[in-house]
């Protein structure tokens, strides 16, 4: 009988919440100036609304989309998560530093997921949460834009499901004598 005994690693997929909001904010800024320039169809009062992404009470909002978003994820890697993961949306001190915002899977990969492939997925994460936190803004603000932002949110999902479900198959291929 021919067995094979596959050997994992540890490693850990993170996105900082700070780089999110100013990527998040870059694109709604971008979004929102396009916007502006093509006067004829949209007014300034959209193009304000479009550009206020993260601003005030509308971060709320943007913090309980990504927190469906790191669900979503963390449902997604759950084969290879290997300890609870981190998430941070506020500080628990008020009035102190505030802790580190962000979101964090640590995972337990076969060596066969080499580092490539886990900086493929860090990005297909972060780039999937950004995604939807736009899909979702620009369906209330600019419903022109939003089915842009969908696409990109579901090729981001599709792709890292694809990948995540290659290696899982083959981290738990059952052994056979045939």
């Amino acid at each position: 009988m021919n067995t094979t005994t596959t050997t994992f690693r540890q490693t850990t997929i993170r996105c900082s919440y700070d780089s999110l909001a100013y990527d998040i904010s870059n694109y709604a800024y971008i979004v929102g100036d396009a916007m502006h320039d093509d006067t004829a169809s949209h007014s300034p009062h959209a193009t304000h609304l479009v550009r206020d992404v993260m601003e005030g009470q509308n971060r709320d909002r943007i913090d309980r989309v990504l927190d469906n978003a790191y669900h979503r994820l963390r449902g997604l890697l759950m084969p290879f998560l290997c300890q609870e993961v981190e998430h941070h949306s506020a500080p628990d001190n008020p009035g102190q530093q505030p802790v580190a915002r962000g979101y964090a899977w640590h995972l337990k990969v076969p060596q066969s997921v080499t580092a490539a492939h886990i900086d493929r997925w860090g990005t297909e994460v972060y780039e999937y949460m950004v995604a939807a936190v736009l899909a979702d803004w620009f369906e209330v603000c600019a419903p022109s834009v939003a089915q842009v932002w969908k696409s990109r949110r579901d090729t981001d999902w599709r792709l890292l499901a694809e990948s995540v479900k290659l290696h899982n198959r083959r981290a738990h291929t059952s052994l056979s004598p045939f």
